[in-house]
């Protein structure tokens, strides 16, 4: 049984396994959504009131251009993977992520059990804080099992 991970360019990479898809193009577009994301300064239309003040309309196309490139680049990444590593990631997700997200909780119990502060007194009261810690001790117990399960999976191919 052959284990070893081959990375033989396909049709769409060229020998230099760099894609021909359009991945160059990431860099002078993020480019130009940091030129206007700082320069374009006017308010956000349209903001809730509830949220308070309106960020600048720059500081959203920056994000929003982010979020795109970041899931254009993910895509283009993923097709250029070979179906082995493709299966080591699926199971690292999967495996990792499960275990990971349950060690999250189990940690978020813990931290509530024990009454420790999650934040600063004047924030530690607001629900938003709470849901954002809740969420993020998941999240973090996600990322983290799926780099193990990864990095166990890696090591074991």
């Amino acid at each position: 049984m052959n284990n070893q991970i081959e990375t033989q360019p396909h049709s769409g990479q060229s020998k230099s396994g760099q894609s021909k898809s359009g991945q160059d193009k990431i860099t002078p577009s993020l480019a130009m959504l940091v030129v206007v994301g700082v320069t374009a300064t006017a308010a956000t239309p349209f903001w809730p009131k509830a949220l308070g003040a309106p960020p600048s309309i720059g500081a959203v196309v920056l994000l929003a251009g982010l979020a795109v490139a970041i899931v254009w680049h993910s895509l283009i990444w993923w097709r250029d993977l070979n179906e082995a590593q493709r299966q080591i990631h699926r199971r690292a997700w999967w495996q990792g992520g499960n275990i990971g997200i349950l060690l999250g909780a189990v940690g978020l119990l813990v931290v509530l059990a024990a009454g420790a502060p999650i934040a600063p007194p004047p924030l530690a009261d607001r629900p938003a804080v709470w849901a954002l810690f809740g969420f993020l001790s998941l999240l973090a117990g996600q990322a983290v099992g799926y780099g193990a399960a990864w990095v166990f999976h890696r090591v074991r191919a």
